[in-house]
């Protein structure tokens, strides 16, 4: 399976669908109600600041995959892996997906995201 990593200008709806969607295998998740579950995703909705860029994570066909994203450090010259949320379905793809945003991390094709 082929997946593309797509920037996003609705992340809080899109990494919470991923946290609600996955959230029996968050283990920090498991077992709480949804008062809890969404006191966490409001948490990670929070982290989403200026120096975050957020990504959806699609297969080639358009699935949603996930929901990533990157936070940018030493003013626009770095990034590095910030939140990683997978949907259930594509867990078993977890190692492809690692590698393929290894690569547009080390690649730099988050820089066309980033302004400066």
């Amino acid at each position: 399976m082929e997946f593309t990593i797509k920037y996003t200008t609705e992340p809080k709806r899109i990494l919470a669908a991923a946290i609600m969607d996955s959230r029996f295998s968050i283990p920090i998740l498991a077992g709480l109600g949804g008062f809890e579950v969404k006191e966490y995703v409001d948490n990670q909705i929070a982290l989403l600041v200026d120096n975050v860029l957020p990504y959806k994570i699609e297969t080639n066909m358009g699935n949603f995959a996930g929901f990533l994203s990157l936070k940018i450090t030493n003013m626009g010259l770095t990034a590095v892996k910030f939140q990683e949320f997978l949907r259930p379905s594509f867990l078993a793809f977890n190692d492809e997906i690692s590698n393929i945003i290894s690569i547009f991390i080390s690649d730099g094709w988050w820089k066309r995201d980033f302004l400066v």
